[in-house]
């Protein structure tokens, strides 16, 4: 259900909780390794399908999910655009140049993803503005003083969350320009 790994630039440091799941034949979009630039320091997986089965899933990502401060998802943006979401990936990059990355795939509607991350920004007092990036949406909070994380989501997946420039480089994984995780032989090893 939930897998890490962690790596220094000189290779892999400690042995994998579990095995890395290996690339199955078209996954493409529904992979959220492919999604995330190689290189990382810290990586981890999780089968969010089976973690919805569990009290503790059930708890943390079932329904009734609340945004802080608004209250349910499902009232701020008529459902809940996530619940599609079946595969999730966390990863830490090695050159310290953002805090994180998140990729998710899944059944998850980009727009109405966008839509509901765009009321959640106002309903914070917040600007949202969306640019293109390749086939990505980029949705970010225009009223931050420093820039904060950014939502960025392409037709059919998959779904990103990041700041800056290690965003960027998960798109330019996720559409093939820079190997990503799943390309990456000391994640393989």
């Amino acid at each position: 259900m939930v897998g890490a790994w962690l790596w220094s630039s000189s290779g892999k440091t400690g042995p994998p909780t579990t095995a890395p799941p290996q690339a199955d034949a078209g996954l493409g979009a529904t992979d959220p390794l492919s999604a995330l630039p190689g290189g990382a320091l810290l990586l981890a997986t999780v089968d969010v399908r089976a973690l919805r089965n569990t009290a503790l899933g059930e708890r943390l990502i079932g329904r009734g999910r609340r945004v802080g401060g608004l209250g349910l998802v499902s009232d701020v943006c008529g459902s809940d655009p996530m619940t599609g979401v079946e595969r999730l990936a966390i990863a830490i990059p090695a050159s310290g140049d953002a805090a994180f990355a998140v990729t998710a795939t899944g059944t998850v509607d980009s727009n109405a993803l966008l839509r509901c991350a765009s009321r959640v920004i106002q309903r914070r007092g917040g600007q949202p503005v969306a640019s293109p990036m390749g086939r990505f949406s980029v949705l970010r909070d225009a009223s931050l003083a420093e820039p904060g994380a950014e939502l960025a989501v392409a037709p059919g997946g998959p779904v990103l969350l990041a700041q800056g420039a290690y965003l960027r480089t998960a798109i330019d994984a996720a559409e093939g320009r820079l190997p990503s995780v799943r390309d990456s032989v000391a994640h393989r090893e």
